[in-house]
Formats: C-alpha cells, sequence, structure tokens
C-alpha cells in the first residue's frame, strides 16, 4: 500500500548480509485520468499599473506525474502565447495597464490532462493629476483652484494653507486672504489607484484700502478747470515686505578673506514702491570650538554692498544666541537685482570651517501708494484718466457747456489689485444764484455753503471775508437739482440787524431771510433737510401778496393760478390741487398743506380756483403751529 518501507537485505539464513543497509521506499498513487483542472484564485485585490498577482490552484488533481503549465495572452477566451511558471502558483510580475488572462494546463505523464478555467488579472491605470489656479489672485477676491486626472471618474483631495482640504474636482475659496497663499496640492484616485500628488502655487497680492474723495467739484456752464484742481481723493500708502531667504544653507567661513557663499536673486518691487528699511537675518550660527564667535564677519555684495560686520563680541565659541539682525543702511533698491552674501574670519586660527551660518535671509520693509483711476460707474465703466485732481472736462468726460451733475467713481490700484469705488460729483452750473448779505458787526463771521440735498455734500460755498455792517453779494451757480443753503456764523449769535436773500438768475426770491438775521445763532438752514429745486417753477402766490405782513386769521393766502391744475378740475379732483408751504428760513417751523379741489378750504370761491386759497383760520390750530 502506499506509504513509506524500510528494505533489509539479508543472506539465506536470514542473516544479515554484510554491513547493514537500509534503503527507504515510498510508494505513491500515480496519477490517472481523468485530470481535474481546478480553479485559479488571485491574493490582491486592485492592482494599479506596475503591480503584481500571484495566483494559485485549488482543487486540481495530484499524484505522481502531475506538472503544471501557466500560459496567458490578452484576448479573452484565447490564445494564450505566453508561458508562465511550472508550479501551482504563478507570480505574475509587475504588469502594464491593461486586463491579462491566465490558465494554467495540469497534466499527468501517464496520459491525460486539463486546462482551467481562464482568470482575468484587471491592471487599473495611475491617473496623473493636474492643478492650475487663477493665481495671482487678489486679496478679497476668489481662489479658483483647477484639478484633473487623466483618467475619467477620478476622485479628487486636495491640500493647502491654513489647513485647507477638499474632494471638489475644481474648489473655490471666497474672498480670500493673504494668508491664504501658498503651495497647494491634490492627488486623484481612480479603482484604488492615487495619483502622485499635482501642486499649483497660488501667489496672493494685497489689495489698496479704498481712497477717501473730495466728493465734489463746481463749474459754471462754459468754464472749465483750473490747472492744479478738480475731483481730487486720497489714498493709504500700503506698508508691506519681502522676505526672501538666500538659497542654500550652512553657510561655511574659512580665512580671513571673505567668500561668497551664496548668491541672491532680488525681485522688483511693484512700481512707486519706496524702502522704509531692510535687514540682514542670520540663523544658527555656531563658531567652531576654539575659534570665536566675535571672529565672524558678515558681508553683502553685488547691487547692494555691506562691510564686513561683526555679529557677535563673545570670545568664545558655540552658538550665537539671539539670532543675529543686520541692519542695512542705505538700502533702497527696487528693481529686479542680485545679493552676495559673503563669510570671513577676522583672524585665521586654521580652524576650518571657522563657523557656520544655518541659513540667512533678506527682509526689505516698503510702502507704495496706490493709483488712483476714476470710472463713470460704480464697476465697469470707463476709465476716463488716473491720479489726483483729476478734470474730468480735460480728459473728455464732460461737456462744460451742457449742465449737470456728473458721478465720478475712484478706485485705489496696485499691482492690478483694486479697491472698492468711492463717488465723487463734478457739477456744471447752468443756474446762476445769488446771495446777497446785510452783515452786522461781524461781517467776517459769516460763511454758507450749498449742499446736496439727498447727500449732504458740499458744492458751493463762500463768505468768512465780508466787511461789517454791509452789503455783501456772493454770485454762484449750479446745476439742475434739489439744493440746501446752510448760512453759519462763527459768533454764535447770527446776523444781528441783517440778513440774507437767496435769488435765481431773473432776480426771483428763492429764501428770503433779509429781516430774520438775529433768529439763529449758529446756524440758519430749512427744518427737517428742506431744500429747493433749480430751475425754479412758475407757482407763486399772486402779486398783491409778495411780501404782505398784516395777515388775519380771516384772510386767504391765494396761489397764482395755474393752467394745467385748473384743468384738473372735475376730472381728477381727489389728486389734483396745490400745495402750501409755510416756513422760517431759520428752520424754527416747517408745514406744508395740500389742498386738492375735491377738499378746499370753507370760505374758498367755488370753481377751480378753490384749491388756489389757503384760509389761516382754518388751520388745524391757532395760531398757525
Amino acid at each position: 500500500p502506499n506509504g513509506t518501507w524500510t528494505l533489509r537485505v539479508c543472506d539465506d539464513a536470514g542473516g544479515d548480509l554484510g554491513t547493514i543497509q537500509y534503503v527507504q521506499l515510498n510508494f505513491i498513487t500515480p496519477c490517472t485520468a481523468p485530470i481535474v483542472a481546478g480553479t485559479i484564485s488571485g491574493t490582491a485585490g486592485a492592482l494599479c499599473d506596475g503591480d503584481s498577482e500571484t495566483l494559485s490552484l485549488s482543487g486540481q488533481s495530484t499524484g505522481f506525474g502531475i506538472s503544471y503549465q501557466w500560459n496567458w495572452g490578452t484576448t479573452p477566451g484565447g490564445p494564450y502565447p505566453n508561458a508562465g511558471g511550472t508550479s501551482d502558483m504563478e507570480n505574475t510580475g509587475a504588469l502594464a495597464t491593461g486586463t491579462y488572462y491566465y490558465v494554467c494546463d495540469v497534466i499527468c505523464s501517464f496520459g491525460g490532462s486539463a486546462t482551467t478555467a481562464e482568470y482575468a488579472v484587471t491592471v487599473n491605470p495611475i491617473p496623473v493629476a493636474s492643478a492650475s489656479s487663477n493665481s495671482p489672485v487678489c486679496e478679497g477676491n476668489d481662489i479658483l483652484l483647477d484639478g484633473g486626472s487623466s483618467v475619467g471618474g477620478s476622485t479628487f483631495s486636495w491640500s493647502g494653507p491654513n489647513s485647507f482640504g477638499s474632494s471638489d474636482e475644481d474648489p473655490t475659496i471666497a474672498s480670500a486672504s493673504l494668508t491664504d497663499g501658498g503651495s497647494y496640492q491634490v492627488t486623484a484616485t481612480a479603482a484604488g489607484c492615487v495619483s502622485a500628488p499635482a501642486s499649483t502655487v497660488v501667489v496672493m497680492k494685497p489689495t489698496p484700502a479704498a481712497p477717501t474723495s473730495s466728493e465734489n467739484y463746481a463749474i459754471c456752464d462754459g468754464g472749465s478747470v483750473p490747472g492744479g484742481q478738480g475731483l481730487t481723493a486720497t489714498v493709504v500708502p500700503l506698508v508691506s515686505s519681502n522676505s526672501l531667504a538666500f538659497p542654500g544653507s550652512n553657510f561655511q567661513s574659512d580665512g580671513t578673506t571673505p567668500i561668497v557663499r551664496s548668491t541672491l536673486n532680488v525681485p522688483a518691487l511693484p512700481a512707486g514702491a519706496v524702502v522704509t528699511s531692510a535687514e540682514l537675518r542670520l540663523f544658527n550660527v555656531v563658531a567652531t570650538s576654539p575659534s570665536f564667535r566675535s571672529e565672524i564677519r558678515v558681508s553683502l555684495g553685488g547691487s547692494y554692498v555691506l562691510g564686513a560686520t561683526q555679529i557677535s563680541t563673545l570670545g568664545s565659541s558655540g552658538p550665537i544666541s539671539p539670532d543675529p539682525v543686520i541692519a542695512l543702511p542705505g538700502y533702497a533698491l527696487t528693481g529686479a537685482s542680485t545679493i552676495d552674501l559673503l563669510l570671513n574670519e577676522s583672524f585665521n586660527d586654521g580652524i576650518v570651517p571657522d563657523a557656520v551660518v544655518g541659513s540667512a535671509q533678506l527682509v526689505v520693509n516698503y510702502t507704495v501708494i496706490p493709483t488712483l483711476a476714476w470710472y463713470d460707474a460704480p464697476t465697469g465703466g470707463t476709465n476716463w484718466g488716473t491720479g489726483s485732481p483729476f478734470d474730468p472736462v480735460t480728459a473728455g468726460a464732460v461737456n462744460a457747456s451742457v449742465g449737470g451733475t456728473y458721478a465720478f467713481h475712484v478706485e485705489a490700484v496696485l499691482d492690478g489689485c483694486a479697491s472698492t469705488r468711492e463717488v465723487a460729483y463734478f457739477h456744471v452750473g447752468n443756474n446762476d444764484v445769488s446771495l446777497t448779505f446785510v452783515t452786522d458787526g461781524a461781517g467776517s463771521d459769516i460763511t454758507w455753503e450749498i449742499v446736496q440735498q439727498a447727500t449732504a455734500e458740499s458744492v458751493q460755498s463762500g463768505g468768512g471775508a465780508y466787511g461789517n455792517n454791509m452789503t455783501e453779494v456772493d454770485v454762484t451757480c449750479l446745476p439742475d437739482g434739489i439744493w440746501r443753503l446752510r448760512v453759519l456764523d462763527a459768533g454764535n449769535n447770527g446776523i444781528n440787524g441783517g440778513g440774507y436773500v437767496l435769488r435765481d438768475a431773473n432776480g426771483n426770491r428763492i429764501i428770503d431771510n433779509s429781516k430774520g438775521g438775529d433768529g439763529y445763532t449758529s446756524l440758519s438752514a430749512l427744518a427737517n433737510n428742506g431744500g429747493f429745486g433749480l430751475p425754479l417753477g412758475t407757482d407763486a402766490v399772486i402779486a398783491s401778496q409778495c411780501d404782505k405782513e398784516n395777515f388775519d386769521l380771516t384772510m386767504f393766502l391765494i396761489a397764482s393760478p395755474n393752467p394745467a391744475v385748473s384743468a384738473q378740475f372735475g376730472v381728477n379732483n381727489s389728486n389734483s390741487g396745490y400745495q402750501f408751504w409755510l416756513f422760517d428760513p431759520n428752520g424754527s417751523y416747517s408745514r406744508r398743506v395740500f389742498l386738492s379741489h375735491a377738499n378746499p378750504m370753507v370760505g374758498a370761491p367755488p370753481g377751480a380756483l378753490a384749491a388756489a386759497h389757503l384760509r389761516f383760520g382754518n388751520l388745524i390750530t391757532n395760531p398757525v403751529p
């Protein structure tokens, strides 16, 4: 039977024949048909380009005379032209991307063979990742990262500054800050295969602060802007610095002759930059024993020269702490340049190296004044000029013969990065107005300004040099619009015994305060931000009532008939009529009363002119509030 047996050789008498010899005989069962090929299985999971797989058989025929032959091909179902190994296990070796089909022939030397079903080995490609961005990015704008993969359907993993991470293919960092600049890496994964990282460097550039505009400038139609005048704005200089590392590390100092140990390519500063200071920083400086730290000398050459400089006074070896910082007097380089770092020792003690500087850094501090750019829109629009002051007439943005208010928007721009815009108004006055003062004994205390009602921004102003107890007349101009007059008194006592009158070019009174100069202290202005419109309309009280000062409660204040209003009588009675405005120029009182055709005051004459009659006695309160 099968097993292991020992053979003993004896003589005829049953004794040992000479020296006892033992022969071990192994009896095994030979293979017999039918042969079973068995099943191929693998040991690896997903395979990536360059990986290998170990295949093995199970359930196949065994016994004496069995042999194996592995074969493979790249076509499903065969043929399998490539021969492999001859054991019951097969290592594929490193495989390129693709699908490989393996079979194993199980052969019995006594006859018969069988071939396994094919086993497919799929090798997936390793993605090639790509990374890009919209760098450089202005502070406050969005960083747009763009990832890619050579294999469709990949997933992505981003990392970057400030613990940034994202699984988006193309992530966005909204409203990025300066600290978001730096290197961003991305890997792509497909079918379990991970790419090598791809990276993109995002450069962040500072965005200037918004400028402060002068808000208003005015000329009269047909005029021009005197040289050196116009719309103005101011901007805060940007304070920044560059920190640049000298290439290399562990720079040695040998001998008394200065030797160049590193050369730094210094990039140009932004246009208009002014260097405020610069310094050389040294790190991990160590004097080799028995050399002294006081012997170390550092100098700079090339575009900026610094003579040999002692960085320590310690008469012993060892590290220098704190790290040395050397001021660089007179450093003013703003363009691209090169600077050499040189080292030497003051005394040749024969030690090599005498000292080692771990690393070195150039720090340049500077300010730069952004450029002011003027546009005709809050965003986009046409750029009409730069700088301050800005003359929109000369720039061609305004026709000085056409009255109007023109809005210009100014931004600060630095290295392609623009601030938010601030508005300023350029006025071309086509309405002449005059302001007549009868001054008191302190005429120089009186000043005035006309401001935009909506914004309170001053457009025209004057005063401050009037004579005492005199009549003074200022003539100016305003565009069409709604305006507000403010008369001020530095003495805080109004215009004792005097006053003022504002008239249009035809002499029509706009505001008459000729007898109310002592009715205010420091400011005379209409209440509730009241203003006046230009050009003046034709509506007014009837001529016989102008300057009337003896009204009683039974009398009517009568508006001059307006044909357009009269035409609405019987047609649109509820919404047509006359509005009366009763006010004190000094701001103590202001009341508007609307009388419609549908609700005229009691006692008014019937018909289309009833609404033109305001009876003081019919107001809600008495006396008039």
